[in-house]
């Protein structure tokens, strides 16, 4: 990861717009003391982080070099905000006058200077350590920044999640769509199915979910996906919204903490009565408590119609305390034959695998065992070897790779971390964003490939945009399993995806090393790391009181809560993204947050007046704008005089942009009016 981070920063160092603002502020010389010393040590990272899982000297190695990149990011991206502090300060020309005079005198560049003075110290010290360590240069020919994607599936649309390839369930899903239809007992009851992490639990449910008898028989069926830090009032609301779509007071109430009684009140009244005439089918996937039962069950009405509720878990003892007549369905293994189709079937999505399996020989049934027959791990590894030669001194070393202590299923962790350690350097900050997300979270893969450009992961290309680049690299995360598809559109892009939870918890391990990622929650963080180093914090519940959780230097900030929170110290922020719609973003938004990238913004109650949109005007790097319920000021036109915008997205009537703006990076406008019939 150290070996994508770096390049991160070598990527911005050669920015156009930071390569000549540090050149004019006379700091050209030391940039190319730094990018030269940067590229040297880069040459040594790989092998570095190949042997650091069992090199202590490595590992402390790699570690100076991931913190001495961010510092260097801190250093740049200050210095950045202190010359527009500047410029907005002297003025633009009288700026420019100043630093044409004597740089060198002005305060901004002495701390600069001497910043990049230190900096030169610890790089020197980091080529020492390379010599004594002996870390040897690699041999790998690979550059992150100009990686092409070999994609053997280029124009062809992968299945979506519910139709991936399934091996070995059509008699289990059979049996549980049999226990679902059995009206021997009239009486609501409850259907479980039970089994580890990665057991196709899920799977198996969405099967007898989508079944055609399923649908015929129940007129109302939910499906309902359970976090392990589950609220009561979320569940109802999602299974309300799942008979009919809340009304705007509805949404009210679940925006006002103060008001979740009544709003709980409200909800199970609504329930009651649109499930009580009617045969309804509850599925409730990946409980992790009783406790959520014990409190639904008084819900859900006994109409002694054949109800049912189907129950998924890992944990056995919740089964045993839920109103069930019958015993939960246990998942099974798969045989060694089902685990070898399986996984040819990943390894070969669009080709018969019968050509190769002579050249293979018994390396297909020696994954199956080494995998446990455990469907997530044949899955993940299928996703692996169909990146790779199909030969057997391919496979065989991969093989070889594959830390499996045992052959019951229980560490398939072990096989998950070994796929994360395969993918590309420049798939794992994509990879480890995921982890940012709330679990079982679909996630809208627009917004999702717009932070990737913002964050800097998506390289420039000559013949095609970062958007299709980044479309490029989720689609091998998903050819190599490691995301799922939830949606697509019509013409075969990805609309929605998400992440297993086994992967997520791989996500969070692995962003917790790097000092990637703060998620902040009410069981307590989830993935603690250095306040001065971390870079991106994700709130996964309420809290105003957020800096005392993170420190100074975050540049993406993700709020999943529901209170009002107020950013306007975080000055250093590229990415805000508010999925609740609760950023107090018109009202407190700060002049300084001059490297704002991505903006989710959406307050309908703020008064956005000539000072907010003066505000927005100083963010002369933003490229997305999501801004919702806001009405159009005159004052808001000065935000087409932002040449970076390449996706803005405003409520239905907004005006558009005048003719004679010229917007060259825009690629996404919508929900605008035009001005002129004959305009842009």
């Amino acid at each position: 990861m150290a070996e994508a981070i770096l390049n991160l920063l070598l990527n911005k160092l050669a920015d156009a717009a930071v390569n000549e603002t540090l050149r004019l502020y006379g700091a050209g010389g030391q940039l190319d003391s730094l990018q030269h010393e940067l590229r040297w040590i880069q040459a040594f990272l790989k092998d570095a982080e190949t042997k650091q899982s069992l090199d202590h000297r490595a590992r402390t190695w790699v570690s100076e070099v991931r913190d001495v990149a961010y510092r260097i990011e801190d250093v740049i991206d200050t210095f950045t905000a202190d010359v527009d502090d500047h410029k907005n300060r002297q003025g633009m020309i009288n700026a420019l006058k100043q630093v044409l005079r004597n740089p060198k005198k002005l305060p901004i560049v002495r701390k600069l200077t001497n910043e990049m003075d230190a900096i030169e110290i610890r790089l020197q010290k980091i080529k020492e350590f390379t010599e004594r360590y002996g870390i040897n240069r690699r041999e790998s020919k690979e550059d992150w920044s100009s990686n092409p994607i070999s994609r053997p599936f280029k124009g062809v649309v992968l299945p979506d999640e519910d139709d991936l390839d399934v091996v070995g369930l059509e008699t289990d899903k059979e049996n549980i769509v049999a226990r679902l239809l059995d009206l021997s007992t009239p009486r609501r009851l409850v259907v479980s199915i039970v089994g580890q992490g990665g057991h196709g639990k899920t799977t198996l449910a969405k099967k007898a979910y989508n079944s055609d008898k399923v649908k015929r028989e129940f007129e109302i069926r939910v499906w309902l996906s359970i976090s392990q830090q589950f609220e009561f009032i979320n569940v109802l609301s999602m299974m309300l919204e799942g008979i009919r779509s809340l009304d705007q007071d509805e949404k009210d109430l679940l925006k006002d903490p103060k008001s979740q009684p009544r709003a709980i009140q409200h909800f199970a009244r609504q329930l009651a009565r649109l499930l009580k005439q009617k045969r309804y089918l509850i599925i409730m996937d990946d409980v992790w408590t009783s406790d959520l039962w014990d409190q639904v069950k008084d819900v859900l009405p006994d109409t002694k119609n054949g109800s049912r509720v189907l129950l998924t878990t890992r944990i056995f003892d919740i089964v045993r305390k839920a109103d069930s007549a019958c015993d939960p369905y246990n998942m099974r293994y798969l045989s060694v034959e089902e685990s070898q189709e399986l996984l040819l079937k990943k390894a070969f999505p669009f080709q018969d695998p019968k050509a190769y399996l002579i050249g293979l020989s018994d390396l297909p049934e020696k994954f199956a065992r080494k995998c446990g027959n455990l469907p997530l791990a044949l899955v993940i590894v299928g996703g692996r070897l169909s990146r790779e030669l199909p030969t057997y001194n391919c496979w065989y070393k991969i093989l070889q790779q594959l830390n499996w202590h045992d052959g019951d299923g229980k560490n398939c962790r072990d096989i998950l971390s070994t796929s994360y350690e395969d993918i590309p350097a420049y798939l794992k900050p994509c990879f480890m964003y995921f982890a940012l997300f709330p679990e079982d979270y679909q996630i809208k893969v627009k917004p999702l490939i717009q932070m990737w450009v913002s964050e800097g992961f998506i390289p420039e290309k000559n013949d095609t945009t970062m958007e299709e680049t980044a479309e490029a690299y989720l689609e091998e995360l998903i050819q190599r399993s490691m995301i799922q598809v939830v949606k697509r559109h019509h013409n075969g892009s990805i609309k929605y995806c998400r992440i297993h939870d086994l992967l997520r918890d791989l996500a969070i391990e692995k962003a917790k090393e790097n000092n990637f990622i703060q998620i902040i929650s009410n069981q307590g963080d989830k993935c603690c790391s250095s306040s001065t180093t971390i870079r991106r914090a994700a709130l996964h519940c309420d809290r105003n009181d957020i800096m005392q959780y993170t420190g100074p230097n975050i540049r993406s900030l993700f709020y999943f809560g529901h209170d009002t929170l107020n950013f306007d110290s975080f000055i250093n922020l590229k990415i805000l993204y508010g999925i609740n719609n609760y950023l107090d973003f018109p009202s407190k938004i700060s002049k300084k947050m001059t490297q704002l990238r991505f903006g989710n913004f959406w307050d309908p109650t703020a008064d956005v007046g000539p000072k907010c949109w003066k505000n927005i005007n100083q963010m002369r790097n933003l490229e997305t704008l999501y801004f919702g319920d806001t009405k159009y000021h005159p004052e808001a036109d000065c935000i087409w005089n932002i040449k970076t915008l390449r996706h803005v997205i405003f409520p239905y009537g907004f005006l558009g942009p005048p003719s004679k703006i010229n917007l060259l990076n825009l690629q996404t406008l919508k929900s605008v009016r035009v001005r002129e019939i004959h305009g842009w």
